[in-house]
């Protein structure tokens, strides 16, 4: 059995892109499914895993798509950078530093805002993946081949997949294809 892990890290997503579409080029991978029976990766890497596992059907054309997103990807794609978005952020650090002890909670995820990355990740990854397909169970895949992915439990938006054996897991993304 062959597993995939990939690692955390932005620019390193794009390496992973570029080598996993070099991989569906193999010939004697080029028509065939994905030879890995388990995925998972951490934050960017997560992110491409589950690409890859929702393609497992065809891993040339899922390698392909991965590698063109990476290819196409801009900085407001991911965070926002404008003034009101950074002052929020900078804003909610300074509460949570000031205050955040005494109240014993804090309210600031990240500096950025990255409302735009899960737009993009709504948009590029099949319906199957999504968080909340993921919690309802559907999918148009057979489910034994059906990509479990949960979210950090912290997230307003985490969805546990009831069929993933860990249950929610810490983390960004995680994909198993299983």
């Amino acid at each position: 059995m062959l597993a995939l892990v990939l690692t955390a890290g932005g620019a390193r997503g794009a390496y992973q892109a570029g080598v996993l579409k070099r991989v569906g080029e193999i010939p004697a991978l080029r028509d065939a499914p994905s030879p890995f029976a388990i995925v998972a990766g951490a934050s960017a890497g997560a992110i491409n895993g589950a690409m890859i596992a929702a393609g497992s059907a065809q891993l040339r054309q899922a390698t392909h798509v991965l590698a063109q997103l990476w290819a196409h990807l801009e900085v407001p794609q991911v965070f926002r950078t404008d003034a009101v978005s950074l002052a929020r952020g900078g804003l909610g650090l300074f509460w949570d530093l000031a205050l955040g002890g005494l109240l014993r909670r804090t309210v600031t995820q990240s500096l950025f805002d990255a409302t735009p990355l899960y737009a993009l990740i709504a948009r590029t990854m099949p319906p199957e993946v999504s968080p909340t397909a993921s919690a309802r169970g559907t999918s148009s895949r057979s489910r034994s081949r059906r990509p479990a992915i949960t979210r950090d439990a912290r997230s307003p938006s985490c969805r546990a997949d009831p069929a993933t054996p860990y249950g929610r897991r810490a983390g960004a993304w995680s994909s198993r294809a299983r």
